[in-house]
C-alpha cells in the first residue's frame, strides 16, 4: 500500500509488476516487501515509462508517477527554481559533489556539510548514474520545506568515473531535492526518462543555457501530457 501511494500506481498493477518478474519484491510472511534503493534504482534505470504503454508507434511515452494536474509541469518548475552549472570541475563524484553543493547550499538555505552528506549517503548505497553519461544525485531522506522541488543540472568540464552500469564516465548531473517523498519519486521517474530521450541527449551534450534548457523540458512535458 506504501508503495502504491509512493508512486501513484495501482496496488493491483503493482503485483501485476512484480509477478511479472519487473519490480524488484520479496514475499514475506505472506507480504510483498520492497526495498526503498531498489525502487529508485528501478524507477531510474528500468522502468522510465509504463510497461502498459508500449506501443512503439507512439514516439512519447509516459514517465512514471504524478502524471496529473499540478504535476504536469513539475519537472520545468524544478528547474526554473533550480539552475544550470557549466564546466564544473573535479576529478571524483566526491570532489563533484562538494563543488556543486557549495553551490547549492545558499540557495536552499541548507547547512552544506549536512547537503554533501546527504549527498553522499546516497551515493555509498547505490551510484545514481543512469548510464550514457548522465546521473541524478539526490538525497535519501532530506527534504526541502515547503510545497517547492529543486533541480540543478551540471555539466562537468570534464568527464569522471561514476561506478556506472554502463562502464561510462558521467559528464551531465542532475541534483535533485523535493518536498516530500512522492515528489521525490516522480521526479526521479520523469528526469531519467527526459534524460533517455534522444533529442534531450543532444541537446545536453551541447552544454545549453538555463533559459534553452528550460524551453526544452516545457516542451516535452507539454508533449508527454498530451500523449495520454
Amino acid at each position: 500500500h506504501e508503495v502504491s501511494e509512493l508512486m501513484d500506481v495501482p496496488e493491483n498493477v503493482l503485483i501485476e509488476w512484480v509477478e511479472d518478474g519487473d519490480l524488484p519484491a520479496y514475499y514475506m510472511n505472506n507480504r510483498y516487501r520492497f526495498n526503498r534503493q531498489e525502487i529508485e534504482a528501478w524507477l531510474m534505470r528500468k522502468k522510465g515509462t509504463h510497461p502498459e504503454n508500449n506501443d512503439k508507434k507512439n514516439e512519447v511515452k509516459k514517465p512514471l508517477c504524478r502524471k496529473k494536474g499540478v504535476h504536469r509541469f513539475n519537472f520545468f518548475r524544478a528547474l526554473s527554481k533550480g539552475d544550470v552549472f557549466c564546466d564544473i570541475e573535479g576529478k571524483t563524484k566526491d570532489a563533484v559533489i562538494s563543488s556543486v553543493i557549495s553551490r547549492l547550499a545558499p540557495k536552499v538555505q541548507l547547512d552544506p556539510d549536512v547537503l554533501y552528506e546527504a549527498f553522499l549517503q546516497r551515493e555509498r548505497l547505490l551510484s545514481t548514474s543512469l548510464g550514457n553519461g548522465v546521473a541524478i544525485p539526490h538525497a535519501r531522506d532530506l527534504f526541502l520545506n515547503g510545497r517547492k522541488d529543486f533541480i540543478a543540472v551540471v555539466f562537468l568540464k570534464e568527464a569522471i568515473p561514476y561506478e556506472s552500469i554502463d562502464g561510462k564516465d558521467v559528464d551531465t548531473l542532475f541534483f535533485l531535492l523535493a518536498s516530500d517523498d512522492k515528489h521525490h519519486l516522480g521526479l526521479l521517474s520523469k528526469v531519467a526518462h527526459f534524460a533517455k530521450c534522444p533529442q534531450a541527449q543532444g541537446i545536453l551534450t551541447k552544454k545549453p543555457k538555463k533559459e534553452d534548457l528550460l524551453e526544452l523540458v516545457k516542451n516535452w512535458e507539454m508533449k508527454i501530457s498530451s500523449a495520454r
